[in-house]
């Protein structure tokens, strides 16, 4: 099992939310042989602004770098 370990991590939080559910979409943007870039956007329902918006970046490391599972 390879692990992940974040290496940045950002939230703006832009308003207040509304009296309804929160939505989150999240999408990876890049994917490489060391990092994952991915970022979430949380509206209230039926609202069309952001309430936050978040970035992450984490770490791959290489199989011979992670622990054996078994």
């Amino acid at each position: 099992m390879l692990l992940a370990v974040t290496t940045s991590l950002n939230i703006n939080f832009l308003r207040k939310p509304g009296d309804a559910d929160l939505l989150a979409e999240a999408k990876l943007m890049k994917i490489g042989k060391c990092l994952a870039v991915g970022e979430v956007v949380i509206k209230s329902a039926g609202a069309p602004d952001l309430v936050a918006h978040a970035t992450s970046t984490y770490s791959i490391p290489s199989p011979q770098h992670s622990p054996r599972h078994g």
